[in-house]
């Protein structure tokens, strides 16, 4: 009464178990992320943390405008 089984099927079952297991991954691998990206739950930086003007060209920006009448930010 023992009946044996085609080697064929163990291929197909065990192929079957391959493909369900990297579709499983391959879908959790592509889904977004819940958490939020590094950095983003900071308050955003003030203006000086992106690379913005030192002291010194804000000085030079402040004389220029004040020597050359009709310069941008001149009274």
């Amino acid at each position: 009464m023992k009946k044996d089984i085609s080697p064929a099927v163990i291929i197909a079952v065990i192929v079957g178990i391959v493909l369900i297991v990297a579709g499983i991954g391959f879908y959790v691998w592509r889904a977004p992320s819940v958490t939020a990206a590094p950095g983003a739950s900071k308050a955003p930086a003030g203006p000086r943390a992106g690379g913005g003007p030192d002291a010194e060209a804000l000085k030079k920006r402040d004389e220029y405008n004040r020597t050359h009448p009709g310069a941008a930010g001149s009274r």
